[in-house]
């Protein structure tokens, strides 16, 4: 069986623009009278809209049509962009535009800070080109690589900057289906829009950006025509999507911004013959993302060692998802090879030798199960891993017996491993549950993946079918019966799911940007979506830190303790950020003329349960207050010490410890704020 995983580019992409104009010759005559960056960059700001997120696709081409054929002095309307696009509308670009299927703006992190990225046409493009940062990030710090990181970070400042102008929020969802005619509220709102993409000198200036490190991602005007005979998807706009004139610049393409930066990268990498470093480098942030996720429920813990094979690396690794129940992971990272041609337009190198190695992971994973005498049935995950260019793979159909196969991307393996009561059990369930459905005659046309089959289930509350909208008598018409399941019924569960994972950098008290992430799953919707995280950096060096991210400051809580009891240690660190989760938003509020740097406690604790000797002693408020001493270090530092005894109070029902500590924290900000 023949299928696709990755960020599979939209149908359109294949397209020239040459045949995209040839199919709108009044069009095309009308763009010739306007001006080429103005025009183009009025279409452009349209991409910052979240009303028209469904429209990508078309809005990309009239970015790529005025570009190229402009040739005028004429200024353009608010009713020729309305009829530009309806016009490109009805053909092409318009034909191949579906409902969104992802969030309209994601977030992205470097040693730099965290950056809103418009996603545009493709699933996942954040999480793609955080893959490429993180590569950069490891790249030697010398003057060649350290220029590729400075031309980065500057077009990553704009993509933050235009996000601030267009007040959209990280993981913001826009209109989920495309629509035949411009909204009114945006057609009147072209200037404006413009204005979003513009930056003068002194913009760059205020931003801090250098305008000489933008270079590698300026269009060259004068090659526009050469735009006319490159496929959507591959063009050199969109390596490159910043005109500039006189004085100013526009991103012209701000949902291609990621595009940009992933082809400077791979161009810079192909170049330099560093192709293999750059694929064991992708491998390995593979190997460290997944090793940190618990998938599908579970902290599997073993390290993922990859194999080179021809058009990229693979690695696999089985677990027991229940007893007889084999859980085979197989993940795939895209290789380099052909790239220069295609860009993210096209798919892996050599589909061939990665369906020749797939299929023997497979008969050995099932070899090893079906000799265990509890086998009862294996499921593989195909796991499609890369940088956001297609990945197309066959499969035997004479998979073992009683062995399934589905197919993910990376993006969607972790979108489902920090999915709420989803493990890899409920594969089985949901699996399961279409073959029944297969028998009673009915096949469901699923285009979208497994992703999608999860998310219908979860709108359907356990169910793949919605009962109501089939005939009585379906299971017995004897023909088989096909239902149309609806293919962006993922967009949410996405959205929802990012909101909870929201891996991010925050500044800390020393002006680090340090890389954090949730602590741990709950039962309620206010605790999941808290910015609270733990940091992942101290996690290495015997530290316990966690950050509550409140609108004035970040408030960093540290622990710390002399004990052999680690259990000890992280369950006083669980309780101090639990009480954190409550403390912070009002202090943030109540105390607002506080400096707007990040804010640190740190709790030391002179013993902890785990280290203390004989049974502990109850005492008073009085006596476990005066074990408490609350001192500042600095305008940003509060530290309270805990004095020998005071572990005593969390042993006694009526939580005094816990409210002592709380109480300590806000003495200590009250003594460097004012309520507001």
């Amino acid at each position: 069986m023949d299928d696709l995983l990755g960020a599979i580019p939209s149908l359109i992409h294949g397209c020239t623009l040459r045949q995209i104009a040839e199919a709108h010759p009044t069009l095309v005559a009308d763009l010739k009278k306007l001006d080429p960056v103005a025009t183009a960059a009025t279409f452009g700001g349209l991409l910052t809209d979240p009303r028209v997120q469904a429209n990508c696709n078309r809005i990309e081409s009239l970015v790529h049509l005025a570009t190229a054929y402009c040739n005028g002095r004429s200024a353009v309307t608010r009713h020729f962009v309305s009829r530009a696009f309806k016009q490109i509308g009805n053909g092409y670009s318009g034909d191949m535009e579906d409902p969104s299927e992802d969030v309209f703006v994601s977030l992205v992190n470097t040693a730099g800070g965290n950056f809103r990225i418009f996603e545009g046409i493709r699933e996942g493009t954040g999480f793609h080109l955080q893959r490429i940062l993180n590569i950069v990030e490891t790249m030697p710090k010398t003057p060649g690589y350290g220029r590729i990181a400075e031309s980065i970070a500057a077009l990553l400042s704009l993509s933050e900057e235009i996000a601030r102008r267009s007040c959209v929020r990280e993981n913001e969802l826009g209109q989920e289906i495309p629509l035949y005619e411009l909204p009114r509220g945006t057609a009147n709102e072209i200037a404006l829009r413009r204005s979003l993409i513009r930056f003068s000198d002194d913009d760059l200036a205020s931003l801090r950006v250098n305008k000489s490190s933008l270079t590698p991602f300026v269009f060259d005007l004068s090659d526009r025509l050469n735009l006319l005979d490159q496929q959507l998807g591959n063009t050199d706009l969109e390596r490159r999507p910043v005109a500039v004139t006189r004085n100013e610049m526009f991103v012209l393409l701000p949902t291609a911004i990621a595009t940009a930066i992933t082809c400077y990268v791979i161009d810079f990498v192909v170049a330099t013959k560093m192709t293999q470093a750059f694929e064991a480098s992708l491998a390995a942030d593979i190997a460290r993302l997944f090793y940190d996720t618990p998938v599908l429920g579970r902290h599997h813990r073993a390290p993922l060692k990859f194999q080179r094979i021809n058009g990229g690396r693979i690695a696999a690794v089985m677990t027991k998802a229940d007893p007889g129940r084999f859980l085979h992971l197989v993940f795939f990272v895209d290789g380099l090879e052909g790239f220069r041609e295609n860009g993210l337009g096209g798919f892996n190198a050599a589909p061939a030798a990665l369906s020749v190695a797939v299929n023997e992971h497979i008969k050995i994973a099932a070899q090893d199960a079906c000799c265990q005498a509890e086998f009862k049935s294996g499921i593989t995950l195909l796991v499609g891993c890369g940088y956001g260019r297609g990945i197309s793979c066959e499969i035997e159909n004479d998979l073992p017996p009683q062995w399934r196969l589905e197919l993910l991307s990376a993006y969607d393996l972790i979108t489902l491993s920090w999915l709420s009561e989803f493990d890899s059990l409920s594969l089985w369930r949901l699996l399961d549950a279409q073959e029944a459905i297969a028998r009673e005659g009915l096949n469901l046309l699923n285009v979208n993946g497994f992703l999608n089959l999860v998310a219908l289930s979860r709108e359907l509350d356990g169910h793949l079918v919605p009962h109501g909208e089939l005939p009585r008598n379906f299971s017995t018409l004897g023909a088989k019966s096909v239902l149309l399941v609806r293919q962006n019924a993922i967009r949410e569960l996405r959205h929802g799911v990012l909101k909870v994972w929201n891996p991010r950098r925050v500044l800390d008290p020393d002006g680090r940007w340090v890389k954090v992430r949730k602590t741990g799953e709950s039962e309620f919707e206010e605790d999941r979506t808290a910015p609270l995280y733990g940091s992942e950096e101290d996690v290495a060096f015997g530290k316990l830190r966690g950050v509550y991210v409140a609108p004035r400051r970040p408030w960093w809580i540290e622990v710390k303790g002399e004990t052999e009891d680690r259990a000890s240690f992280f369950e006083h660190w669980m309780m101090l950020l639990i009480w954190l989760r409550r403390a912070a938003p009002i202090l943030d509020s109540e105390y607002a003329n506080l400096k707007s740097s990040p804010m640190l406690i740190r709790v030391n604790f002179a013993e902890m349960a785990g280290s203390r000797q004989g049974m502990p002693r109850p005492k008073s408020e009085d006596e476990l207050r005066a074990l408490l001493k609350v001192s500042l270090k600095s305008d940003s530092h509060i530290e309270i010490d805990v004095m020998s005894g005071f572990d005593d109070g969390f042993a006694q029902p009526e939580n005094i410890a816990e409210r002592l500590l709380v109480e300590a924290i806000v003495k200590g900000a009250a003594s460097r704020g004012k309520r507001a």
